[in-house]
Order: C-alpha cells, then structure tokens, then sequence
C-alpha cells in the first residue's frame, strides 16, 4: 500500500493490499482451463488434499502447500497454479469467521468439493452450529451452481442441510477394498474412498492409483510416526477437535494394539460454550486399554480425565499438567509408543524432533 523504497523489487502501489491479493489471484483462476477441487470440512482437509494431489499425480496438480486455506492463504495457493502444467487444483478452504467462505468461493470457483466432515471447531464465532455449517456450505454452493460434483460420507449426505445437493453428490467409491492401503486406520480409509470417488469420476486408471499408494507418506504432524531409540511417537498435532482427535487416537491405538500406550493430549481450543461438553465427550470416547497411561495437558482436559475414570481408568495411571515443561519431564521415564495430540497452542510437537531426538525438559 506504500513504496518501499529498500526493496529492490518493481512494485505496485495499491489501496488495499488484501483486495489486490484477491483480485489478482481471482483474474489467475479465471484464465486457467484446469479442474479446481475445494478441499472443505472441519477435520481430515489437509491429509485429504494430499492424497488427493498423489492420486491425481503430483506434476500435474497445484496443491495447497502447508495450511494456506483461508481468504489469504487461498488466492497465495491460487497464484502458484502453472497455467502450462497444472490440470488440477487441490485447494484446501477453511474458514473461523462468517462471510469467509463466501469470499473464497468467488475467488476460487470450485469445479469440485470434497467435503470431509463437520464439528464445532470454530464455533464461538457463529451463533449456532448451523449458521457455522451454513457458511462452509457456501463453498458447496458454488461448485452446484457450476454443475460440479460434492464428494462427502454417506452419513452427510442424510443431513438435511446437504438436501439441495441432491443432484450434485457423489459418494465414496465402493472400489477402495480394491486397494492396499499404507495406513490401515478407517479415518484414512474414509480420506481415501472419498478421493477415490473424484479419481474414478475423471477416469483415473487403477493401476495409476495403486502406484501412487505405494509413495504415500503422512504429512508432518498428520498422524507422522517418529522412531526413537525408546519410543514410537505418533505426532498428529497441526490441530484438534473432537471428531479429529478420535479419529486419529483410534488409529494410534490400531497401529500400536498390544503394548502399554501413553496418551499424551493437549486441550481442543476454539470450541466456544460446548468446550466442556465436547471434552466430557473425548473421555466418554478415547480408546484405551489396561495399563494405558494418559498425560493430558490445560485445564479443559480435567473433563478428559473425569470421564476416563468414570469408564475405568485407574486414577494413577492420569496425570494432568498445567505447563508443557513439566510434561516433557515426566516423558523422560517413558518408553513404548505414545501419541501427541493437541491444538495448536500447545504444540506437543516440540515434545521430539523431526530426527528423532526426545526433546528436553525445558522444552
């Protein structure tokens, strides 16, 4: 909005930076031919989008990098589409205020919609769940009014609200048995068949499809697996709501079913006035068997534990932390697998390194 003159870059002077971002990125997806697919929902987007961009193959899809999914992360994800060798976007949208999704749908004018799921992320936000989902739906909306398919589980698409996408829904593949999954987790199962669904709707051979399953490796903090010289860590801790955070514990419990676990789970953030009720649910729903042991972190987590203990779990084997340094030294003594989970505002991540290498207690 001001030259800068220490830049040594051509510059354009504008009167509001983010409405020329927008425009910008609205004219770049307008002169492209390709397929834009909206990756949309409350949990599993960003997995979604990156099995999709494999399936679909790599050199030929734009695909969303890292979390860039809301009003300005989209038109960046837009702007990096090669007009000469991207016949497919994978844009994942997500939104936390009203009016955003409007305002990504008229940039990105979806052919496509894969919508994953809905929670009551975000929630203190809207008034009520259904003003949260009328908004994620504007995105539904325009992909129909573009004669474009809306991929989503079977249990959606009972919903009402989805009623006048009739026409326009296409549901999971019945094919995905076909397929020698790399993770054997339902959550992914589901992330999967509703890719497939969108493959086989643009006649992508089977044979391309199971090649490109054998690459396929989980994003970082999506469900990574980080071997260390005494543990297994299951890291899934980009973000966290009750739907995700069961999903994903269910898949650590499944790949890791005999030995004593450790759960480590940070609070869910951004749930508004349901926080208690949908923590007393996670306890009323986490896997767990004897001789698990959970460490939780944030005081949100106290309903986590009220309702582990109610279903049986031995009281010393929960312990809750109010600082993430006093975790990370009662991790030392730990071996075996344990799963991190948590928002953002947590990041239990640090709790080991990418390379392997247990964090420390100060971390």
């Amino acid at each position: 909005e001001h030259f800068q003159k220490a830049v040594p870059l051509a510059q354009l002077a504008v009167e509001n930076s983010t409405a020329a971002l927008r425009r910008l990125a609205a004219a770049w997806r307008n002169s492209w031919n390709g397929t834009a697919i909206a990756i949309a929902g409350s949990y599993g987007k960003t997995t979604t989008k990156e099995l999709l961009a494999l399936l679909l193959g790599r050199e030929r899809t734009c695909a969303t990098e890292g979390n860039l999914n809301n009003t300005i992360g989209v038109p960046l994800s837009l702007l990096r589409i090669d007009r000469e060798r991207h016949r497919f976007a994978a844009i994942e949208v997500g939104i936390s205020e009203p009016g955003e999704m409007g305002t990504i749908a008229a940039i990105l004018r979806p052919d496509h919609v894969i919508f994953t799921g809905i929670s009551s992320k975000h929630l203190e936000f809207f008034r009520s769940r259904e003003a949260l989902l009328r908004e994620k739906l504007r995105i539904c909306r325009a992909a129909a009014d573009r004669g474009g398919r809306i991929v989503l589980p079977e249990r959606l698409a009972l919903r009402r609200a989805f009623r006048s996408f009739q026409s326009n829904i296409l549901l999971p593949s019945p094919n995905g048995g076909r397929y020698r999954l790399p993770d054997p987790s339902p959550a992914f199962a589901e992330d999967f068949a509703l890719c497939l669904a969108l493959c086989e709707h643009f006649s992508i051979p089977a044979d391309s499809i199971g090649e490109a399953l054998s690459l396929w490796e989980p994003p970082p903090l999506r469900g990574q697996i980080i071997q260390t010289e005494k543990n297994s860590y299951f890291v899934d801790c980009y973000n966290s709501d009750l739907p995700a955070l069961l999903r994903s514990a269910r898949a650590f419990a499944r790949r890791f079913p005999r030995r004593p676990r450790c759960y480590v789970i940070g609070g869910m953030s951004e749930l508004g006035v349901d926080s208690e009720r949908l923590h007393r649910r996670a306890g009323r729903a986490l896997p767990f068997s004897r001789g698990d042991l959970f460490f939780l972190l944030g005081p949100e987590t106290v309903a986590i534990g009220e309702e582990l203990v109610r279903r049986g779990l031995s009281p010393d084997r929960l312990k809750i932390f109010k600082e993430k340094s006093a975790l990370a030294k009662a991790l030392i003594p730990i071996s075996g697998p344990v799963y991190l989970k948590g928002s953002r505002r947590y990041g239990l991540e640090t709790l080991v390194s990418a390379d392997g290498r247990e964090a420390l207690p100060g971390n």
